[in-house]
């Protein structure tokens, strides 16, 4: 009795310990191809075949030779899986790194943009503010009308350009979500859509691991710029706002779309959207990365036209 016992036990310990990883290999056709795996599956399948041989050759030394084998076998799956979700998750971050460079390295860019800008209209005030001081002095009317509606009237525009937007960012304090937030909105605005930021205090910590939740802000982002663009009307609003006393954090992000209405009672699941087969992958994911955390949730609504998820985070 003890030993088919032992047996299931160490089974089922087994198949918990390598079952992350064997959902990694499934999600990547090219590991699957893999010759190793494919020899390790052959000595597993011909250790299966000499285990029901046993009962037929009903001798110690053959059960103790096949029970040796298929150890040999098990430990080198076990070998190969973590070696093969190693170098995954190595490449992933590797990846994830050159991603967030390439991401802060534009924002830089913009930045330095920005600051050329703002410093060429405070040069241009300033002559402006002599002209007109000039004007003034003589009475000259006609003169502060043509000085206000040649260049005051589109000063408004010009401070509060797009591409300004990306100043708020220096008040988030993590690099990559910075990074990560300067390139979405600068691919929102260079495919016309019009982006409101807010952001109030300093932001310093998310709460959770720093790359789930740029995965999870990324996800939004991405849907958000998808369905605004479709519209005639595209605009994204995204608000960062802190609760010192409930030591919470809300991320909101909402967007033009072109339904009135969406049914959100079933859009986390896998394969659910309206932008056509082999979609709706996002926010599946979304939620299995939220399923890890209880301090963190989603809310959804959707009305007159607006898309709005608030990315709930405390700690």
């Amino acid at each position: 009795m003890i030993t088919p016992i032992l047996i299931g036990i160490i089974q089922f310990g087994v198949i918990k310990l390598i079952a992350p990883n064997l959902e990694i290999i499934r999600k990547n056709q090219h590991l699957q191809k893999s010759n190793r795996l494919k020899f390790i599956n052959s000595l597993l399948s011909t250790s299966l075949i000499l285990y029901l041989l046993t009962y037929q050759f009903n001798n110690a030394s053959y059960k103790n030779a096949v029970n040796m084998f298929f150890v040999v076998s098990l430990i080198s799956l076990l070998v190969y899986l973590k070696n093969t979700t190693q170098n995954y998750f190595n490449f992933q971050l590797a990846q994830q790194k050159q991603q967030q460079l390439d991401h802060l390295t534009t924002y830089t860019t913009q930045i330095e943009d920005l600051y050329k800008s703002i410093n060429g209209f405070r040069h241009d005030y300033a002559n402006l503010i002599v002209s007109l001081e000039t004007s003034i002095q003589a009475g000259d009317i006609n003169q502060i009308r043509s000085i206000y509606e040649d260049v005051l009237k589109n000063s408004s525009s010009v401070l509060n350009h797009g591409n300004h937007t990306l100043g708020s960012l220096t008040k988030i304090d993590i690099p990559a979500i910075k990074s990560i937030l300067s390139n979405k909105i600068i691919l929102a605005l260079e495919k016309g859509i019009h982006i409101e930021f807010e952001i109030e205090q300093k932001w310093s910590t998310c709460h959770v691991d720093v790359f789930d939740y740029i995965r999870m802000l990324g996800i939004l982002l991405d849907n958000a710029i998808e369905a605004s663009e479709a519209c005639s009307i595209a605009f994204i609003n995204i608000a960062f706002i802190t609760d010192n006393v409930k030591q919470e954090h809300r991320l909101i992000i909402e967007n033009s779309t072109n339904q009135e209405f969406i049914n959100i009672s079933h859009i986390f699941q896998d394969g659910v959207t309206s932008k056509g087969a082999n979609r709706g992958i996002g926010l599946s994911n979304m939620q299995h990365i939220l399923s890890n955390y209880e301090q963190a949730h989603i809310e959804t609504e959707c009305s007159n036209y607006r898309f709005r998820q608030t990315l709930i985070t405390q700690g």
